[in-house]
């Protein structure tokens, strides 16, 4: 049985997603709830959470500090945000955070019942992987030891002398840190571009290291870095040599491309360092890597780091001149009130020239970039979120996209996706005719009469409805001419007449019956209305009566 733990201050969306879960009556599910990340972990210390379905937007802490508390009791956890996206901030952070799950709250309760189930499915297929041989495992469980103790020194937790108190040599970590070291970095890719899984994924890490191994002449000692989308190596010789051994390196790299392309199917970019001193590679690892993640793969090509550092710097200057993001609020204004007025020729004016400031961008990193396509996400999503379009427009486009620009792999495929469903949000809001809004009308108003003695609001029938609160209410005004909260109050007002008109129902009742807060609040809104008390009314119509 895996345990799913719900964690949203909005009392009313934990308990609906409780609900939903609760009535599945699943032998595999065990659910919990939570309005506040800190009573979340309070329930996390008492047992094991296996999935943690929670909000980003929460006060005290958020759903990030709660994702980095609950990993660290529960390292198996699979995480799920719950969220609006309703900043460029949240949006943009949100992306940043690997190995998790994101479900906006426009996509509806249907589609975080599903998200949950396919990481319950995930889990239960991750017990079904090969496992490696012993001698394998063993390998792997050493270097992953010995990688996290460099990495922790190169990132600066932890000092040299820290450092060398570790011991390394003794598990493996053949070099000596009185001495230069070299560092090899290269992109891969493998020709068909395979999915792979981890099994697979470790293998194919084996297999490049004894090659690369089998092209470093014995004396050589090397020990292997996997990072993601780049492979390191930090070289070392067993003693001092005399040349540019950089130079040296990349010679004997030259085969090791060759070779690893023809028995692979495996393309490359091998960048080479110089030497470095063991105390000068913290700060610098990371630099190293940061460039190599912001090159396309150059099939074939090998250069010095040197030349590496120049070609991002180059690349910067030339990408920094071509975007720029200081008009664009007032842009994004103009495209969210074309969205508003379904101002196609309007809306279309103003995308395109600013998708056409990014569609040429080489480097996937730049952040101007980032900032315009995140915004414009956001944009979407507010619009999407407000009209209830969540439903139809997964059948015309996906939407995932919008929160993982990596599933485009350039600009250009980036900029035509965002093209693309603002056509797809157009065809379909145009697609809905009156009757279709007549439906809707109706459901709300059956919705009100249903459940006029359950406290009902705009926010409950909004969300019954999967409609945003504001839109719904534009919609009902629009369509009947008057605010959905009149004829909430209406229907309250005419239940209430009722209830008078049965002298054994006390006032007060009445009031708690039809959701008011206070015996007060229910006197004053029915004085409002018809000019008198409830219990003038009572008085006079059962005067009437006799």
């Amino acid at each position: 049985m895996y345990n799913l733990l719900i964690v949203d201050d909005e009392m009313i969306i934990a308990d609906g997603l409780f609900s939903m879960f609760e009535s599945e009556n699943s032998e595999q599910l065990q659910v919990y709830r939570s309005y506040s990340a800190m009573d979340g972990l309070d329930i996390a210390r008492e047992r094991r959470i296996d999935i943690l379905l929670t909000d980003i937007n929460m006060p005290e802490t958020d759903g990030f500090g709660l994702y980095e508390q609950m990993t660290a009791l529960w390292p198996a956890c699979r995480v799920i945000f719950l969220t609006g996206f309703e900043s460029f901030d949240y949006a943009y952070k949100a992306i940043q955070y690997k190995n998790v799950r994101y479900v906006i709250k426009a996509e509806g309760v249907g589609k975080v019942q599903t998200v949950v189930h396919d990481v319950m499915a995930e889990i239960e297929a991750s017990f079904k992987e090969v496992v490696p041989t012993v001698v394998e495992l063993e390998k792997e469980s050493r270097e992953r030891l010995i990688k996290e103790i460099v990495l922790s020194y190169f990132n600066g937790e932890i000092t040299l002398e820290e450092f060398k108190r570790q011991k390394l040599e003794e598990v493996g970590l053949c070099l000596d840190l009185e001495r230069e070291v070299y560092v090899v970095g290269t992109q891969v890719s493998q020709v068909g571009n395979q999915v792979r899984t981890s099994g697979e994924q470790m293998q194919w890490a084996f297999k490049i290291n004894a090659l690369l191994k089998n092209h470093l002449p014995e004396q050589f000692h090397i020990f292997p870095l996997p990072m993601s989308k780049a492979l390191f190596w930090l070289i070392q010789p067993d003693m001092e040599r005399s040349g540019d051994l950089q130079r040296y390196l990349m010679n004997l790299l030259d085969l090791f491309q060759v070779h690893l392309e023809q028995s692979m199917d495996v393309r490359s970019l091998i960048v080479v360092s110089k030497g470095k001193r063991f105390d000068m590679l913290p700060g610098f690892f990371y630099r190293f890597y940061d460039m190599l993640k912001m090159q396309l793969l150059l099939e074939g090509s090998q250069m010095t780091y040197e030349e590496l550092q120049r070609l991002v710097h180059q690349k910067e200057q030339d990408e920094f001149s071509e975007v720029s993001t200081e008009d664009f609020p007032g842009r994004r204004q103009k495209l969210t009130a074309a969205l508003e007025h379904l101002n196609r020729s309007a809306f279309f004016s103003e995308l395109e020239p600013i998708l056409e400031e990014i569609r040429h961008i080489r480097s996937r990193h730049n952040i101007h970039a980032k900032e315009i396509y995140l915004t414009l996400s956001v944009t979407y999503l507010n619009y999407i979120n407000q009209t209830g379009l969540y439903e139809k427009l997964p059948f015309e486009l996906a939407l995932s996209p919008l929160t993982n620009m990596e599933e485009y792999a350039t600009w250009e495929e980036r900029a035509d996706y965002l093209y693309r469903l603002g056509e797809a949000i157009f065809k379909v809001s145009e697609r809905t005719n009156l009757s279709e809004v007549a439906e809707l009308i109706a459901r709300v108003e059956k919705i009100v009469d249903e459940n006029i003695e359950n406290g009902i609001n705009i926010a409950m029938v909004a969300e019954k409805v999967f409609f945003n609160t504001y839109y719904l209410s534009k919609l009902y005004k629009n369509a009947k001419g008057i605010n959905l909260s009149e004829y909430i109050s209406n229907k309250k007002m005419q239940r209430a007449r009722e209830f008078l008109a049965d002298p054994c129902i006390k006032v007060q009742r009445i009031g708690e019956r039809l959701g008011y807060s206070s015996p007060a609040n229910f006197i004053r809104s029915f004085k409002n209305s018809y000019g008198i008390t409830p219990n003038e009314y009572r008085r006079n119509i059962l005067s009437d009566g006799k």
